[in-house]
């Protein structure tokens, strides 16, 4: 397990340390989405479909966040590449694979929004 640093506010590594936070807390895991298709089949199953199609929607959301979370950078590191934009090209196309993360999110987006009760 990863020891989190002990960061004050106003420090230099503030930014750095809210950003990995921000990362950390949206995540959802394969067997979340699991969790939450049986809890919306129930739903569905005792004929509450508003609230099954709000949950479906919330997670929907949650995957967008956490798509948009794994492009954040501090102000340092946005000064950085916007000096640098050879820079960025390198490390997203090379280290990232922004590419492959972009098409796996799409995927699993679209996979999600097919659940078999849901079509909005």
């Amino acid at each position: 397990m990863r020891r989190k640093r002990q960061v004050k506010e106003g420090s230099p590594y503030e930014e750095e340390n809210l950003i990995e936070m921000l990362r950390e807390e949206v995540v959802l895991s394969s067997d979340d989405k699991n969790q939450v298709k049986e809890v919306i089949n129930a739903l569905v199953y005792f004929q509450m479909i508003t609230q099954s199609i709000n949950l479906h929607k919330l997670v929907e959301n949650l995957m967008r966040a956490q798509n948009k979370c794994t492009g954040l950078f501090s102000v340092e590191q946005e000064r950085i590449l916007t000096q640098q934009p050879d820079l960025k090209t390198y490390f997203f196309s090379e280290q990232l694979g922004s590419i492959n993360t972009d098409l796996k999110f799409t995927e699993a987006l679209a996979e999600w929004e097919n659940l078999k009760f849901f079509k909005h």
